[in-house]
């Protein structure tokens, strides 16, 4: 039989008369979007197969209006009992499945959330008759498929490899960050993204890099997010590997030396097997990558619950960015509960080290807060077993039985929320972790933030108490990093459209002091994240005197932003540049925009979204003399001209009332 190129839309009777010719397989709902799915006997002309064994392999590529997004890629798995990668055979595929799943989530980028999708499933068989499916969705703004092993196995199942890969076209710019080899407090998904590298670089760090990864192809007409979604505690959390020869990323597993050397990294389950979603993110407009959904899409919908009204987006006070000090002092965080009632924040966060305080109490501490209507975050370490970072309390959240009893025992002192910190592992044991907390957090009715973590998968729409993630290089970094301030402008816009893309980010902004490595961007650049940067939990950095001291418009402002908003737009933007998004709350509309340039720039900004006439607008921007400047004024005339100072930012707030 002929299969040098056998597409599988081929019904399975012409399949065994040999016959072999070339079809879609699965296209999105406006049929702009087109998943290839072929067995070959070998690649087509110039692919890389050095690494590969003989035989039928299974590749698939994907196209958008005839342009090729991701070329001739391979797929398959080799277990320790089964070969899913050589010699497969087509057994059937199921019909083309049109699907709409509409939801609302209490937070996100979008509040009320329309999916709309094709799937289809596609059966193999290895030379054993052993059954692998494959089930691809498409929709508009991307692709995503993943495996199953349906049969119930009832041995340890495990995956030696995962051969899937992503062949980015070779002349295409990539926006992609290291995956860090283990130490103390890594991976953290916490190094700099590169701006419009080439692709097929080898990545500086040995395991590669970090999910997701951005690329632009076809001479800049298309854009390419790479993802994963839907991880479940079935499988670790995977990134690329380091070895993108011709451009082909490979999923990749953690490093053996994570998490102390401790626990496997490859995947293990018994019985019948989903894995994670491998997801691409594809469009002609960035804005499609900003505004989609499809990382939340992918994920198990929340169970129902009777009652959500704890589940509270907020903005946070924290003491540690402007004191990085490790004693908590009782009279200090009080200062900081103070601001956030003086300032009308929903929460105050007590960091590492609480159950150590001095001059008074943790409990007494709660005890003001709650008389000043300000919920409390508590710090906790994970480990634990996995890492060696000493901060308190730590040991309390890996035993399940331990874990359940702290989270009982500080929900009955009144506390809201739990920031988890130093993970430094994507193994699939750390992965069960995350989800353990989150199902006895949710039970116990306390809000999660992870930090040192991962990156976000959507665990949000299963977790709604999972308000938000680090995994990213935040405004801490000014208090150690000396190379920071010069690469945090050009950093800031890049991550809206890689880091931030897939979920919350909890960067901790608007820091106005000069810290122990001052801040290149304005103050403007400053206040305009809290726009730029979406996350349930908006954490202010600074200090109670930093914002005091401020124009009363700027102390408004950080009075009046929200931590949730009902919708995003990306009016303008390019990673490495500038930024401009717009987010809506109810009928106001707040726009930050920010520069990473050196140098002034002038930005028209489209604001025909904008239906009232004559809304009324409020920009704060920088003076030249480093001060704020205010405008008011009426929207008379499109575009929007926003001048913007060397590194310098912007805010606009429209009321469409």
């Amino acid at each position: 039989m002929n299969r040098k190129k056998r597409w599988l839309i081929i019904p399975l009777n012409l399949l065994i008369a040999g016959l072999s010719y070339t079809q879609e397989v699965l296209t999105s709902p406006d049929n702009q979007l087109t998943f290839h799915i072929a067995l070959s006997e070998k690649p087509e002309a110039g692919a890389n197969i050095a690494s590969y064994a003989d035989g039928s392999h299974l590749y698939y590529k994907v196209s958008s209006n005839g342009r090729t997004i991701i070329d001739h890629s391979p797929l398959g798995l080799t277990l320790n009992y089964a070969d899913f990668f050589n010699d497969l055979q087509f057994k059937s595929n199921s019909k083309i499945e049109p699907n709409k799943d509409s939801y609302n989530v209490i937070h996100g980028k979008h509040t009320k959330i329309n999916s709309i999708y094709n799937e289809r499933q596609y059966e193999f068989i290895n030379s054993d008759n052993q059954l692998l499916i494959i089930k691809v969705r498409a929709y508009n703004e991307g692709i995503a498929f993943r495996y199953i092993l349906p049969d119930n196995y009832t041995k340890e199942r495990r995956v030696l490899n995962e051969y899937t890969g992503f062949r980015i076209p070779t002349d295409g710019k990539a926006w992609i960050a290291p995956y860090s080899g283990p130490t103390k407090w890594k991976p953290a998904y916490e190094l700099y993204y590169t701006n419009g590298s080439k692709v097929a670089q080898p990545a500086p760090e040995k395991p590669g890099w970090v999910f997701p990864a951005l690329f632009q192809v076809n001479n800049e007409k298309d854009w390419v997010l790479i993802h994963e979604a839907g991880l479940e505690s079935n499988y670790p959390g995977t990134h690329l590997g380091n070895d993108c020869l011709d451009g082909v990323y490979r999923i990749a597993f953690p490093d053996p030396g994570e998490a102390l050397g401790m626990y496997k990294a490859i995947p293990s389950f018994t019985g019948p097997w989903e894995m994670p979603w491998r997801v691409i993110v594809t469009n002609k407009e960035l804005s499609k990558l900003v505004e989609n959904n499809i990382v939340l899409d992918l994920n198990k919908p929340a169970r129902p619950l009777q009652d959500t009204s704890w589940i509270k987006p907020g903005r946070v006070s924290w003491e540690w960015w402007s004191t990085q000090v490790r004693e908590r002092d009782f009279n200090l965080n009080k200062t900081f509960i103070d601001l956030a009632a003086n300032m009308g924040w929903e929460y105050c966060l007590i960091d590492a080290n609480w159950n150590e305080m001095k001059d008074g109490t943790i409990n007494q501490l709660i005890q003001y807060a709650t008389n000043k209507n300000v919920g409390i975050f508590l710090w906790y370490n994970s480990g634990g077993p996995h890492n060696y970072v000493s901060e308190q309390p730590r040991g309390r959240l890996h035993d399940p039985r331990v874990r359940k009893e702290e989270f009982a025992r500080i929900k009955s002192w009144g506390v809201k929320g739990i920031k988890i910190d130093f993970f430094n592992s994507d193994k699939q044991v750390v992965i069960q972790q995350y989800l353990d907390i989150l199902e006895d957090a949710l039970n116990h009715e306390l809000l999660v933030n992870f930090h040192g973590c991962t990156v976000p998968r959507g665990w949000s729409r299963t977790y709604p108490n999972l308000l938000s993630m680090e995994a990213v290089k935040g405004e801490e970094t000014y208090g150690f990093g000396a190379e920071f301030p010069e690469k945090a402008p050009s950093y800031n816009t890049i991550i809206p459209f890689t880091r931030n893309i897939v979920g919350p980010m909890d960067y901790t902004p608007v820091g106005f002091t000069k810290h122990t490595f001052p801040h290149l961007t304005t103050n403007a650049h400053e206040l305009a994240l809290t726009i730029v940067f979406q996350s349930a939990l908006l954490h202010f950095a600074d200090s109670p005197e930093a914002y005091s001291k401020q124009p009363k418009e700027i102390i408004q402002f950080l009075k009046d932003i929200p931590a949730q908003f009902d919708e995003v737009k990306l009016i303008d933007g390019y990673p490495g540049t500038h930024v401009a998004i717009a987010r809506r709350k109810e009928n106001k509309w707040y726009i930050g925009v920010i520069s990473g340039q050196s140098k002034p720039l002038q930005l028209q900004l489209d604001l025909s979204f904008i239906k009232t006439k004559n809304a009324k607008l409020m920009e704060i921007s920088d003076a030249k003399d480093g001060q704020f400047s205010f405008k008011q004024n009426n929207i008379k005339q499109q575009p929007h001209t926003c001048n913007l100072q060397p590194y310098g930012g912007s805010v606009l707030i429209i009321n469409e009332q």
